[in-house]
């Protein structure tokens, strides 16, 4: 399959479950994979694991997804509320989060695949709709610097979680 991703210019295939074919059945060559994440690379999910460590029951970020992506809420209350629902705790900070992240289990098949596409000369980028400290360390460990993460998380020099930002707008009525 092939899709415009990020950039009207640049197409791109998205495969998780082996090397893509060479060509495209148009015959055009493909010159790059994009690799979700969560429950794909990953045989857990950042994102209940960082509330589980936390002490967040996930059903809250399930209400406040729903209530984002209804357009109920704009893109600042969106940021806002989940900002105070990873702080509702006061369990959650740098430490913490890199913990958990440093934890998660990549699929056994993952790092022999992501090899396998570079070898074959295909540029590798890894997509998430978590957040950017996870995206960063599964790329550190899968030696891919071609990433992108839907919520960023910011943190003061003191380890303290400061804002949270989602990088996709939450949409509007």
């Amino acid at each position: 399959m092939t899709e415009q991703l990020l950039c009207p210019d640049v197409r791109l295939h998205a495969a998780v479950a082996g090397p893509p074919p060479a060509r495209h059945e148009n015959g055009r060559r493909f010159d790059a994979v994009i690799a979700d994440i969560d429950d794909t690379l990953t045989l857990d999910n950042s994102a209940a694991e960082l509330l589980a460590a936390s002490g967040i029951p996930g059903r809250r970020l399930r209400e406040l997804i729903g209530e984002s992506e209804s357009g109920r809420l704009d893109q600042a209350a969106a940021d806002l509320r989940l900002l105070e629902l990873l702080n509702s705790t006061g369990r959650l900070d740098r430490e913490t989060a890199e913990a958990v992240f440093a934890k998660i289990r990549l699929r056994p098949s993952v790092l022999p695949m992501v090899r396998a596409w570079k070898r074959a000369g295909l540029r590798v980028g890894l997509v998430s709709a978590s957040f950017n400290t996870h995206v960063d360390h599964i790329a550190a460990r899968l030696d891919v610097s071609d990433r992108y993460s839907n919520v960023r998380l910011t943190f003061d020099p003191g380890g303290a979680l400061t804002q949270v930002r989602f990088t996709c707008p939450a949409r509007s009525g």
